[in-house]
C-alpha cells in the first residue's frame, strides 16, 4: 500500500475519533458546568452488550428540581469496573432543558475522553512510522538499485 494512503486513512480514522471524543467531552462538561444536581435512586440497570463487553446504564429514579418524578435511562454506560449496587442513592446533573439527559455526578467521564484524545494523538505518529518505516527502506533500496 502506497504510503500516502495509509497517512491519509489514519488522518481519516483520527480526526473522527477525535471529533467523536471531543462532541462528547463538551457536551459532558456542559452538564457538569451549568447542571443542576439533584438526589436520584439507582433501581436497575439496562445492560447492553456488544461484542461480548457489557455496558451497564443505570436506570434512575429522580424528582428533577421543579417536583417533577423521572425515571431515565443515563446516558453514559458504565462498564464492569464500575458497576454500581442497585437502590443506591446518588447525585446526578441535568440540563434544566433536558432533565432527562442526565449523568451521574460521581462518573465524570471528561477525565478519560481526554486521555483518549491524548493517546490518539500521541499513537497516531508512532503508529504511522512503523507502518511506514518498511515502505520507505523498501523505496531506498528499489532507488540504490535503480541507480546502479
Amino acid at each position: 500500500m502506497k504510503p500516502i494512503i495509509i497517512i491519509l486513512i489514519f488522518i481519516i480514522f483520527d480526526s473522527y475519533l477525535i471529533w467523536t471524543y471531543a462532541k462528547i467531552y463538551f457536551k459532558f462538561r456542559k452538564i457538569f458546568k451549568n447542571g443542576i444536581s439533584v438526589s436520584g435512586e439507582i433501581i436497575e440497570y439496562h445492560i447492553e452488550e456488544k461484542k461480548n463487553v457489557k455496558t451497564y446504564f443505570p436506570i434512575v429514579k429522580f424528582n428533577t428540581f421543579f417536583g417533577e418524578v423521572l425515571t431515565e435511562k443515563a446516558s453514559l454506560g458504565l462498564d464492569y469496573k464500575q458497576y454500581l449496587v442497585q437502590e443506591k442513592s446518588v447525585i446526578i446533573k441535568y440540563l434544566e432543558q433536558n432533565p432527562k439527559d442526565f449523568i451521574l455526578e460521581e462518573t465524570n467521564p471528561t477525565k478519560s475522553i481526554v486521555t483518549m484524545i491524548s493517546y490518539i494523538i500521541i499513537t497516531t505518529p508512532i503508529a504511522l512510522y512503523f507502518l511506514l518505516k518498511n515502505e520507505f527502506e523498501f523505496l531506498k533500496k528499489l532507488e540504490s538499485f535503480l541507480n546502479l
